[in-house]
Order: structure tokens, then C-alpha cells, then sequence
């Protein structure tokens, strides 16, 4: 029994070891690399018309410049995902700026909308971003709420 006991805190104490050493090994990302990794999933949970990973990109504390807030935004998703229509998403000139657990995200974004009837909408859209549980989220935007809202 005592021999089974040694044996199995051996185990445990192996697994917790590779465990650790693997977390610690894996290579960490910078915050550019985290933030783009956020844009790239933000981008393709908009043209997938997934509710739950766009909102996963979105800090609950949301709030821009014309006072839509989380919830809002959860609303413009929900609209998004029971459009008919099929959206692509194209980022050009992104830029990102980033001091300390604050970044700046610039775009010039095209949305490529096709259904019953085909539009390109695009314009310059800011993204204030921020580290919080699970990475980092889009805290306020400036730049899409008027073209936006007309393209869908």
C-alpha cells in the first residue's frame, strides 16, 4: 500500500512538473502579436455571423464616443447573425499602437456584403484595446457606427 502511495505521488508530482515546464517553455506573445490574434478572430467571427466569438472580443466595460455600450453591440451582432446576407471582412493599412496595457488599433476596413443585394461599404475605424481576463478586448471604436449601420 505504501509502495502504491509513493508510486502515485510520483506520478502526479511528474505530471505537474511537465506541466509546468511546458507553460513555461511555450513562447509568449508580444502584445502586437495578442492584439492581431484578437483582430483575426474578431474578423473571422463577423464573417461566420458567430455571436458568441464576436462578443468574446468585446470588453463587457464596452463604451464609445456615441454611447453604444456591450449590449448594443451584442445587438448589432444578433442583427449581423440573422441578416441573409453573407459578409467578408478586408483590413487594409492596420497600424497598432501600444503603451503599456493600452493599444490603439487603426484599419481602413472594407465589408463586402452580398445577398439580395451586393455593397462595399468601407472607412477608417479606431479600436481602443486593453488586456483583461482571456486576453485582450476591444474597450471603445470610433469610425464605423454611421457606415456600418447603413451597409447592414
Amino acid at each position: 500500500m505504501r509502495t502504491r502511495n509513493i508510486i502515485i505521488g510520483a506520478v502526479v508530482l511528474l505530471l505537474a512538473g511537465g506541466l509546468t515546464y511546458w507553460r513555461l517553455s511555450r513562447p509568449r506573445l508580444s502584445p502586437e502579436e495578442q492584439i492581431r490574434a484578437l483582430i483575426v478572430r474578431g474578423e473571422k467571427a463577423i464573417e461566420r455571423k458567430d455571436v458568441g466569438d464576436i462578443m468574446g472580443c468585446v470588453s463587457a466595460d464596452y463604451h464609445d464616443s456615441v454611447g453604444l455600450t456591450n449590449l448594443d453591440i451584442r445587438r448589432v451582432a444578433i442583427g449581423l447573425a440573422r441578416s441573409q446576407s453573407a459578409v467578408e471582412v478586408d483590413l487594409r493599412q492596420l497600424r497598432f499602437e501600444v503603451h503599456g496595457s493600452e493599444g490603439v488599433v487603426h484599419a481602413v476596413v472594407h465589408l463586402y456584403i452580398t445577398g439580395e443585394q451586393n455593397r462595399e461599404v468601407q472607412g477608417a475605424v479606431d479600436l481602443q484595446v486593453r488586456p483583461e481576463r482571456g486576453g485582450w478586448k476591444v474597450v471603445s471604436s470610433d469610425g464605423w457606427q454611421g457606415w456600418t449601420e447603413q451597409a447592414l
